[in-house]
C-alpha cells in the first residue's frame, strides 16, 4: 500500500456529502478510480489527488457538464489547448440551455397572458374577429368525453418535447348540420400553435367573424356545453 495519506470510501463520501454508491458508480465509469483497492477485503482507498478530481467534478457538474463529458475532459487534461477546447464545449452547452430556458420562460409568460384573458371572458358568449391561421388536423371518431380526453393525451405525445408545447391549443371539428340537429360527435381533432406533426394535415381556418364561448370547466362537461352552444345559436338565430 502507498505511504501517502489515503481515505476510505466512507470518509470521501462524508467529506463531499455524497452516497458511497455514487463513488462506486464513478469508479465503474472510469471517471474517478481509487488509488488503491485492498484485494483481501475489497476496501477502496482514495488519495488527495482523487479528492481534487472529485472537487473538480462537482464544479463541472454545476456548470452543466454530464459525467461522461467530465470523464472525457479528465482523460484529455494533459495540454492547455485540450483543456480550453473542453471548457469551450461546456460554455456552448450552457449557452444552449440558457436559450432553451429563455424560450420556456417566454412560453410560460404567454400562457399566463392567455389565462388572464380567459379569466375576463369566461362563461359568456362573444362575437370576435379572428385572423386566418393554420392548424394541424387529424380525423377522429369522438363518441364520448372519455374519447375526447384520451385523444388529447395522444395528440400531445409527439409534441411534448417541444419547448413551446405549453402554448398549443386543442380543439375538435363537428359537422355543422349534425351538430345543430343534436349530435355532438367530433370528426376531426385540431392542434393550434405547433409545428407540423406526423400523422396530421395542415388546415387553414379562414379569417372571419366567429362565435366564441369560453368556459372554466373540465372535459367531463364538454358535451353539456355543446348543448348550451347549440341552444344559443338556435335561440338567437345566428347566421352560419
Amino acid at each position: 500500500m502507498v505511504n501517502e495519506r489515503t481515505y476510505k470510501i466512507g470518509e470521501i463520501a462524508s467529506m463531499f456529502n455524497i452516497p458511497q454508491q455514487t463513488l462506486r458508480y464513478y469508479d465503474k465509469l472510469g471517471v474517478i478510480t481509487p488509488s488503491f483497492v485492498n484485494e483481501e477485503n475489497g476496501y477502496r482507498y482514495y488519495s488527495i489527488e482523487e479528492t481534487r478530481k472529485l472537487h473538480s467534478l462537482n464544479l463541472l457538474k454545476r456548470m452543466g457538464g454530464s459525467v461522461n463529458e467530465i470523464r472525457d475532459l479528465f482523460s484529455k487534461e494533459g495540454t492547455l489547448p485540450e483543456m480550453k477546447e473542453n471548457y469551450s464545449k461546456l460554455i456552448d452547452k450552457i449557452d444552449d440551455e440558457i436559450k432553451q430556458l429563455s424560450l420556456l420562460k417566454n412560453s410560460i409568460q404567454n400562457k399566463l397572458s392567455d389565462l388572464d384573458q380567459l379569466n375576463q371572458q369566461r362563461n359568456h358568449f362573444d362575437i370576435q374577429q379572428r385572423e386566418e391561421k393554420v392548424v394541424c388536423v387529424k380525423p377522429v371518431q369522438i363518441r364520448s368525453t372519455e374519447d375526447q380526453e384520451t385523444e388529447c393525451y395522444r395528440a400531445f405525445l409527439p409534441i411534448a418535447s417541444d419547448v413551446d408545447f405549453i402554448n398549443t391549443r386543442t380543439g375538435f371539428i363537428l359537422e355543422k348540420n349534425n351538430f345543430l340537429n343534436g349530435e355532438s360527435y367530433a370528426t376531426s381533432f385540431i392542434i393550434e400553435g405547433s409545428s407540423p406533426i406526423e400523422g396530421y394535415q395542415e388546415h387553414v381556418i379562414r379569417r372571419g367573424t366567429y362565435l366564441t364561448f369560453t368556459i372554466e370547466d373540465d372535459y367531463s362537461k364538454s358535451f353539456t356545453y355543446y348543448d348550451v352552444l347549440r341552444e344559443h345559436i338556435l335561440k338567437n338565430d345566428i347566421e352560419y
